[in-house]
């Protein structure tokens, strides 16, 4: 019995073939179809698609046999591999080269045909071949046939290895996908607590007032008390006050509670103008003094209109800070604060006195991560952020090119009706 030679490139043809990982695979209606196509088309009882490995011949699909496998060193397709046309033997009783073959001794293989499987490399990974226990030959049509079927199971080979890098690919980006989005929250939150420590000088002034105020007439009423000489007006009048510092304080804390919470609880409910500019105010109104920048309000009446309370603060509070940065080291500090009802839609407006926005930047401005401040200034996300809540609110995120100081507009829908809001994304 003559063995199978190896080939010359027999370690890149074996890269191949564990390169489609195909080896050991389940059965495939895709190659068991090509099977049965092969043995009725030649008219034989045995069709198989054989992948020639390094020791052995696995069979992907198989008509007329139970066997998954045999030898490679009794395998009709270790010779056919070498070939580029088909491997025809027409009775390998009377061929020296197989005679004493088991397979030929045991009557499996008596007449044998097996057409090349090449990869798109180039390299002949097995075959589609056909076996008959009795000496014949296939006519040329046959021969076309078994060529042509050879080639599509090539072809199915080439299509399962790019589904699978596909797949692979697929589970990569899905793997970063998480990572960015996991990424991207961080992002928001750190984008959050940078808006938030601007204000902290601010707010801490805003508070500690009150509270020096709250413990001043606190002392004062107990020693009036204590010595018997305060006046029941006098101790009204400083209760009042107290009252009202406190009612201060309550308002900065809610301010920060609503901006900080913004995204963790954004429901949409019926809001008040007048009640998110209070928010808006008791975060950055002391600030703004201390810098010597002047707050125009823009006297509005009471709005009502449907959105989340946090995120319309959140996006305020950002064009504040934007503003707040443009103006500071202006001869003429000033921030215009407005709000206007338009039919249908609530108008927010931020205008300064800044040097503007250059007509270069103009386009990129909501871009995430484009920043026209200093490096470490800011990551550029502010705008970015504000407007997809916008867009969550159906509405819109816009500078007013046609305006001579920067000016920036939220426009919101009074109402939210059948309008579909997402959480706001970079």
């Amino acid at each position: 019995m003559q063995k199978p030679s190896r080939l010359d490139n027999e370690d890149e043809r074996l890269n191949e073939l564990l390169d489609y990982k195909i080896l050991d695979t389940e059965s495939e209606p895709s190659y068991d179809d090509i099977a049965l196509l092969a043995s009725s088309i030649c008219g034989v009882p045995v069709a198989l698609i054989s992948l020639v490995d390094k020791d052995r011949q696995w069979f992907k699909a198989k008509v007329g046999t139970d066997t998954s496998e045999t030898e490679r060193d009794i395998s009709f397709c270790g010779h056919a591999i070498h070939e580029t046309e088909i491997f025809v033997v027409p009775d390998a009783k009377d061929d020296k080269r197989f005679f004493d073959n088991p397979l030929v001794e045991s009557g499996f293989v008596r007449f044998y045909a097996g057409a090349p499987l090449m990869s798109a490399n180039g390299y002949a990974l097995g075959t589609l071949c056909v076996i008959d226990q009795k000496p014949r030959s296939l006519t040329i049509e046959q021969i076309s046939a078994l060529k042509a079927l050879a080639r599509q199971v090539s072809r199915n080979m080439e299509l399962g290895r790019s589904l699978s890098i596909l797949n692979k690919k697929y589970s990569e980006i899905t793997h970063l996908s998480k990572i960015v989005s996991r990424q991207k929250a961080d992002l928001i939150e750190a984008a959050k607590i940078s808006a938030i420590g601007t204000l902290t000088a601010g707010v801490a002034h805003e508070v500690n007032n009150p509270l020096a105020i709250i413990l001043g007439k606190c002392q004062r009423v107990k020693n009036g008390v204590t010595k018997g000489t305060y006046e029941k007006e006098k101790i009204l009048d400083d209760l009042s006050i107290i009252e009202n510092s406190v009612s201060r304080i309550s308002n900065v804390t809610k301010g920060m509670l609503m901006f900080y919470g913004a995204y963790e609880d954004s429901g949409f409910s019926n809001l008040e103008t007048g009640t998110i500019l209070d928010q808006v105010l008791a975060l950055c109104r002391e600030r703004i003094k201390l810098a010597g920048i002047t707050l125009e309000l823009v006297e509005i009446p009471d709005i009502r209109f449907e959105g989340s309370a946090g995120l319309i603060v959140q996006v305020l509070i950002n064009l504040i800070n934007n503003a707040f940065d443009a103006v500071q080291f202006e001869d003429k500090k000033w921030i215009r604060l407005s709000v206007f009802d338009q039919g249908e839609k609530v108008i927010f407006s931020v205008m300064d006195s800044g040097p503007g926005i250059p007509k270069e930047n103009v386009h990129r401005i909501m871009d995430p991560f484009f920043s026209t401040k200093e490096v470490g200034k800011g990551m550029g996300l502010g705008l970015s952020l504000s407007k997809g809540i916008a867009e969550t609110h159906n509405g819109r995120l816009y500078l007013d090119t046609g305006s001579q100081p920067t000016h920036f507009v939220l426009e919101v829908p009074k109402s939210q009706i059948d309008k579909t809001h997402h959480k706001p994304a970079v």
